[in-house]
């Protein structure tokens, strides 16, 4: 900060401030190196902005973007980059890598027939059910309506395709 003050005359950046109440919050300060006429600092001028608003609706925003909303599992977006990962590290490390794919037979008919609220609890009843199965470094993904993905850094018996289906 100090250098950049003293060759631009210009600073930029987030800091943490604290509250009279104490609670801390994310500040955007500016500050502006004011110069007499020989060009010599004499002061500064500073600007604190409190983005914790912008910051949560940041993290909103990014939340909306990489997880589904009704079921908070992560999307087809987060999923192909958590697979890219995997894949990597599964080669690096010469594990193996589980991926499987499934799909909730006639599900369309229970929207049709029974209702979406319906089917919503159906679909969060699965998820919640499969996620339960998992081991806290796998990830259950949900691709579409009503498909789900679920996959893991290295297989283990705890971890079989017939344990998900049978449960």
């Amino acid at each position: 900060m100090w250098q950049s003050l003293k060759t631009s005359g210009y600073w930029r950046g987030e800091v943490w401030n604290r509250r009279k109440s104490g609670e801390l919050y994310l500040e955007l300060l500016t500050i502006t190196a004011i110069t007499n006429d020989e060009g010599v600092n004499q002061h500064y001028a500073g600007l604190f902005s409190d983005i914790t608003h912008m910051r949560e609706n940041e993290d909103k925003i990014r939340h909306l973007a990489y997880y589904d909303v009704l079921t908070r599992l992560p999307n087809r977006r987060l999923l192909e980059d958590r697979i890219k990962l995997a894949i990597r590290h599964a080669h690096r490390e010469t594990q193996q890598l589980a991926i499987m794919f499934i799909d909730l037979d006639h599900f369309k008919q229970v929207n049709d027939t029974l209702g979406h609220a319906l089917g919503d609890e159906l679909l969060l009843n699965v998820a919640a059910r499969m996620t339960a199965k998992l081991r806290e470094d796998d990830t259950l993904a949900r691709l579409g309506a009503m498909s789900l993905l679920p996959y893991s850094l290295t297989l283990t018996a705890s971890l079989k395709p017939q344990t998900l289906r049978d449960d």
